[in-house]
């Protein structure tokens, strides 16, 4: 049901002449799996995407790089500031990166 979700999510968005692209949003325990070198919860998702050429952000390298994982959330589970200042960044790079590469010669700048 959800690779046929997002495969209608996908021809919906290229029929508007747009360009899907999808952004992971780690959990605490897909983070504490990916320290431990083991597959996040969406893996099979994310697989499945790259295999139909539609781009994925995935902030997990990020988030797991320099800050203790008890700083990136809540104890509800939802990401602090910290960690959601850290998902817009890595969002706003990947973003900017693609521009670059799809319009070369033009300037594209990203508030983040």
């Amino acid at each position: 049901l959800l690779k046929r979700i997002f495969r209608d999510f996908v021809a919906a968005v290229r029929a508007e002449g747009m360009k899907a692209v999808v952004l992971m949003l780690p959990s605490r325990g897909d983070l504490n799996l990916y320290v431990r070198g083991q597959k996040a919860s969406y893996e099979t998702l994310r697989a499945h995407l790259e295999k139909t050429g539609v781009p994925i952000i995935d902030p997990a390298p990020t988030l797991t790089s320099n800050t203790p994982l008890h700083d990136l959330f809540y104890r509800a589970g939802h990401y602090s500031p910290k960690g959601n200042a850290i998902g817009a960044n890595v969002t706003a790079e990947a973003l900017q990166l693609s521009l670059r590469a799809e319009l070369p010669g033009i300037r594209h700048e990203v508030s983040a």
